[in-house]
């Protein structure tokens, strides 16, 4: 059974998905503890938690608040998401053996289920499940570290994008493009297939928070 702090830091997630606790805003430790009925401390201990993924941040004698990335900032961060990624599946597609295809095109299969009745917070998250199971046996932990710190910390602003389903069908597409790439053993294809997935989301990023 998932801890309090556990449920504290899903439901905060949650609020900012949802757009109940808005970028820049500062949150309140006694209202967020009344909302969900618990006390202050798995609170704490959530928003300790978030701040280490970059979701919220912490400013002494001030309190938390929820990250406020410019749109510059963010496809500054979507940049180099995007050479990590690219790179590691380029060798992972020269190793088609390493990558659980079968499971990543089941996971596209959800996606592609839901855009029907567009669940915006499964999609959210399903997507997320798709991308660490992309680069989960790629061998340099160490960019696997900073690649998912990255990601994680830019979720809010990133997922507010799929509030548009006509996106969520391109990012199926794209997977798909992705998935059938490593499967051929095409290295520079794989790798072209990561790059035209991330250009497309800075478009999206572009249109969506002009």
């Amino acid at each position: 059974m998932p801890s309090l702090a556990d449920q504290a830091s899903r439901s905060i997630k949650m609020l900012i998905e949802q757009h109940h606790l808005l970028p820049g805003m500062h949150i309140n430790i006694d209202s967020l503890a009344v909302d969900l009925c618990m006390s202050q401390t798995p609170i704490r201990e959530a928003l300790r938690k978030l701040a280490t993924e970059g979701i919220v941040i912490h400013t002494p004698k001030t309190g938390y608040a929820v990250s406020n990335l410019t749109i510059n900032e963010y496809i500054q961060i979507l940049e180099v998401l995007r050479v990590l990624e690219s790179y590691a599946v380029k060798e992972l597609a020269k190793r088609p053996f390493l990558v659980d295809l079968k499971k990543l095109y089941s996971i596209n299969g959800e996606l592609r289920k839901n855009i029907l009745s567009y669940d915006k917070v499964f999609f959210c998250h399903i997507n997320d499940e798709f991308h660490k199971k992309l680069t989960e046996n790629y061998n340099n932990v160490v960019m696997k570290k900073h690649f998912f710190f990255l990601w994680d910390g830019i979720r809010s602003k990133r997922d507010c994008m799929y509030c548009n389903s006509q996106w969520a069908n391109i990012i199926v597409k794209e997977h798909e493009m992705i998935i059938k790439a490593i499967e051929n053993g095409d290295p520079i294809g794989a790798e072209k297939a990561v790059i035209t997935h991330y250009n497309s989301g800075k478009d999206s990023a572009e249109a969506h928070f002009k």
